[in-house]
């Protein structure tokens, strides 16, 4: 599991019983929806957490999916007793940056453009 600095595992921890909670009650009908259709992946019998995120209202917690390049995602509010208040499939996106160049090397590609 990944998660930014800053996040106590305890935090990670009270996500993870809500969302177990849901994964089991299925309280909201988008879990319904999105469960009868996908797979969260697990290992020891537990989801697996892709990464925690701080928001600019509470935390993102989102969960691999078997076989998808998307995460399932619980949002969280709340300071001291948080709340699930949303649900969402979140894209699984990296971006890579490759340069290259005949005419210069490394050092003068990380410089460039100098400033005069």
């Amino acid at each position: 599991m990944r998660s930014e600095t800053g996040i106590k595992p305890e935090l990670v921890q009270q996500f993870l019983e809500i969302s177990l909670k849901e994964f089991k009650e299925r309280n909201w009908g988008v879990t319904e929806q999105y469960l009868g259709v996908m797979e969260i992946l697990t290992e020891d019998d537990l989801p697996v957490i892709a990464k925690v995120e701080e928001t600019e209202d509470g935390y993102a917690v989102y969960f691999a999916v078997r076989a998808e390049k998307f995460y399932y995602t619980h949002y969280f509010e709340g300071s001291n007793s948080f709340q699930l208040i949303a649900i969402d499939i979140t894209p699984c996106t990296e971006a890579y940056l490759s340069v290259y160049s005949d005419k210069m090397d490394v050092d003068e590609m990380i410089t460039y453009p100098q400033k005069a």
